[in-house]
């Protein structure tokens, strides 16, 4: 059977109900009105974050299950939360798929999507479905809370500050590279890089510990690659930054992803995006007494990459001391 011959209220009618009862206090009334009802609790502000995921664009049926369809298009929302050490509390999603979607593929799909959005508290309070004859679209919007004036942004950083990226990068790059080529990797490494990519984890809980430090002075999420999500904060607090290559954390198996492919293994790092670990600056020295905390409360590392500097520049140095300029280049749906 086909959602086409569900029609799209039996299909809104059932989503209402797999949300019944998991609202959080922000929302007083969710999915049955032409809108969702929102109440702010306490001393918070709210922040909003939407993003689209289209087919045969940022994913390929061939290669992703629906419920990692699902997952990945929630992920990549709740990740720009993170980025600002907010706390997610709700999502709508508008949804445009072709009738003759099977209803098991939808019921993934949604599957994917909810039960990472319940995950980190963050229902379906709203949204819309439509038809589309050629290919599926998810666009969601999630809605974050934070306390009054402590969320982190792009624009606070200053020369001296160190810069700082949780986890490993790398990995997305390279396991989107295991679906377009054959690369002979151990099983379990091909697997791991191909979840990078297909399942990413975003760092909520991560980023509020840091936020609750009170040491950030800027925070991004790694959604386009290092160099130009880095030369984001750089853009919007003017300053520059370094990176040590030498310090860069890569994901395993992607330097044999990069050497089987002839690739340039620190472009996975830099430019290969969607690794959605957090790029944060401190003061210097300030959050090297919270590395072991990091590392034994989330499973993951936190490792100093570089330095803010004044010249307004990005560039790149290696261990022999040589610096090459870097362009703050990011993904650009219109210039790829």
């Amino acid at each position: 059977m086909d959602i086409g011959g569900s029609g799209e209220f039996s299909l809104i009618a059932a989503i209402r109900r797999r949300m019944e009862g998991k609202y959080p206090p922000e929302v007083t009334h969710g999915i049955g009105d032409d809108c969702a009802v929102l109440q702010p609790q306490g001393d918070v502000e709210w922040v909003i974050t939407t993003d689209t995921q289209v087919e045969d664009v940022h994913f390929r049926r061939a290669w992703l299950t629906p419920y990692q369809i699902g997952w990945r298009a929630m992920a990549v929302n709740l990740s720009d939360i993170a980025a600002m050490g907010a706390q997610p509390f709700g999502a709508l999603a508008a949804l445009a798929l072709p009738t003759t979607t099977e209803a098991t593929f939808f019921e993934q799909l949604l599957n994917g999507m909810c039960d990472l959005g319940l995950q980190y508290n963050c229902p379906l309070i709203g949204g819309n479905l439509a038809r589309d004859p050629t290919r599926l679209t998810l666009t969601l919007t999630v809605l974050g809370s934070v306390g009054r004036g402590t969320a982190v942004r792009r624009g606070g950083a200053r020369p001296g500050d160190d810069i700082w990226v949780s986890g490993r990068l790398g990995g997305s790059a390279a396991g989107l590279r295991t679906f377009l080529h054959t690369v002979p990797l151990p099983a379990a490494i091909g697997n791991s890089l191909r979840q990078r990519y297909a399942q990413p984890l975003p760092r909520v809980a991560e980023a509020a510990f840091l936020r609750a430090s009170d040491r950030l002075t800027a925070m991004i999420d790694l959604s386009d690659g290092l160099a130009g999500d880095l030369g984001h904060i750089c853009e919007e607090s003017r300053v520059g930054a370094q990176i040590v290559a030498e310090a860069l954390p890569l994901e395993a198996g992607v330097r044999e992803v990069a050497a089987t492919l002839g690739d340039d293994v620190l472009e996975y790092a830099l430019r290969g995006g969607e690794d959605f670990e957090l790029c944060c600056t401190a003061v210097s020295g300030a959050l090297a007494p919270l590395v072991d905390d990091f590392r034994a409360q989330f499973g993951i590392e936190l490792t100093r990459i570089g330095s803010i500097t004044r010249e307004h520049s990005l560039r790149l140095v290696h261990a022999d001391g040589s610096e090459v300029p870097l362009s703050a280049h990011a993904y650009d749906h219109f210039r790829c």
